[in-house]
């Protein structure tokens, strides 16, 4: 018997889930780097989110949605009337 064994490993078990967030900006064009200008963030930072490897702080949740509000023609100032 060999000294060494051959194990695979599948290392796509190992990376984590991406955040939703990640599809919406693709489905509506909308490039991480403007994403991020707009949260005060760096790409990277935004990025590693993106991804799953950081954690989405509250704040950052908070102008998330305000920012996709936005998009979507939303506003909290919207006059009702007809």
């Amino acid at each position: 018997m060999p000294l060494t064994e051959e194990k695979t490993v599948k290392l796509e078990s190992y990376r984590p889930e991406p955040h939703p967030l990640k599809g919406a900006l693709a489905r509506r064009d909308i490039s991480q780097r403007l994403f991020a200008r707009f949260l005060g963030v760096s790409y990277a930072y935004l990025n590693g989110i993106l991804n799953g490897y950081n954690s989405m702080p509250e704040s950052m949740k908070q102008k998330t949605e305000q920012f996709l509000g936005l998009v979507n023609g939303e506003s909290k100032n919207d006059d009702k009337r007809s």
